[in-house]
């Protein structure tokens, strides 16, 4: 990060200090919905997060460069505070806000200014705005992950990693609790977004960010007491690609999972624990990857909780899944891609649900074996020595 790039951010952390930007974005997102998904200002919502701004704060000056920043909502620069007008320009500089041809405006650029688990992110604003297919990911699943972490376990002293880090969402968080903090990622725009965010959060004491490929992570000689990985798990019909955080390796996209569980034993201190999340597809009994879960943790002595969260049928995966391949293809909008996915979801992945699973892993537990708690109805099994229910005794 150049010297000046490191100005604006530090401008920019004392703005968002000084504007009380955490507590309003967690009354923004509601007590409701900040506690598992705090993103929830996007396209469709922007309206009434202007609204907000309008009625509730009437009047706050100083607030309009926030909302350049969260929702894109242009600001006159004229009437910014001096101090305020300062800080944009040399956003605008920066490339985190626009500037209008006439310099009488600015807005929101390729960045998005949102606050979840007690850190401050920016992140791609083409994910809640639309646009290009965006370079960096955080959703749902990122912040799923987060609320299972048992942080009363993490000590100042543990060491911490999370791979493929992304936005940094994870990494940052984990430095809340400890000093030591492993941040990994092999995309040039992702490791220039985290350095950004970790400054802006003033950690840069207790996160070291490292441009790593997970498998040499997970194949070197350090040893962590906790981890964290959200990693690309999507699986694409053969002859599509996706992107770099999106596509997973393998058929069925899970095969970064899978070394990821096969080193732990070897990658963790003892009593260590790994969270991971990933979109497992199974039949209606549920998620086909269970079952080599169950070998692993008979295998290696291992407590593996898997929460499901929520489960969406195959058949609603089509529209976004073509879509995005179009998207990254750069193909046109009336070609058949729905077919292909139709009949790779079908005939490879045998995938009839989608199940978004985060995983709790732990080395050397009492009580070993996959436990497995999944949110509605349980369905019967088929048999009864079917593998496995989808509620395990402990």
């Amino acid at each position: 990060m150049t010297p000046r790039l490191s100005t604006t951010v530090d401008g920019l952390r004392d703005y968002l200090d000084r504007v009380g930007f955490r507590q309003l974005y967690k009354f923004i997102a509601t007590v409701n919905h900040y506690a598992v998904t705090p993103s929830l200002v996007m396209r469709g919502t922007a309206p009434a997060v202007h609204r907000f701004f309008d009625t509730v704060l009437e009047g706050a000056a100083e607030l309009a460069l926030l909302q350049c920043l969260m929702t894109g909502r242009a600001a006159k620069h004229a009437a910014l505070p001096d101090k305020d007008r300062v800080l944009a320009d040399a956003l605008v500089e920066a490339g985190l806000l626009r500037a209008s041809p006439d310099g009488r405006e600015v807005s929101g650029a390729d960045r998005q200014l949102i606050s979840a688990f007690g850190v401050d992110l920016l992140i791609d604003r083409r994910i809640h705005f639309g646009g290009d297919v965006h370079e960096v990911y955080i959703g749902p699943d990122s912040y799923w992950m987060l609320y299972y972490i048992d942080v009363a376990g993490i000590r100042r002293d543990h060491r911490a990693v999370d791979l493929c880090t992304g936005s940094g969402i994870a990494a940052l968080y984990l430095s809340l609790f400890s000093d030591h903090v492993l941040a990994t990622d092999i995309g040039d725009v992702p490791l220039a977004l985290v350095e950004v965010n970790r400054r802006l959060n003033r950690r840069e004491a207790a996160v070291e960010i490292r441009r790593q490929d997970l498998r040499d992570t997970l194949e070197g000689r350090e040893r962590f007491d906790l981890l964290t990985c959200n990693p690309p798990f999507v699986a694409f019909p053969p002859g599509y690609q996706g992107t770099l955080y999106a596509q997973g390796t393998g058929v069925d996209g899970l095969d970064y999972m899978r070394d990821i569980v096969a080193r732990l034993p070897k990658l963790l201190n003892p009593g260590g624990s790994a969270y991971l999340v990933a979109d497992l597809c199974g039949d209606a009994h549920g998620p086909h990857f269970f079952g080599e879960l169950e070998r692993f943790a008979a295998a290696d002595g291992m407590r593996i909780d898997a929460f499901i969260d929520h489960v969406l049928p195959a058949s609603a995966q089509v529209g976004g899944m073509s879509s995005f391949l179009k998207r990254a293809a750069r193909l046109p909008a009336d070609a058949d891609v729905d077919a292909d996915v139709v009949a790779f979801q079908r005939d490879t992945l045998r995938a009839e649900h989608y199940y978004l699973t985060t995983l709790h892993l732990r080395t050397a537990a009492p009580n070993p074996g996959l436990r497995v708690m999944r949110r509605g109805a349980l369905p019967k099994s088929r048999s009864e020595d079917a593998w496995p229910a989808l509620l395990l005794s402990s």
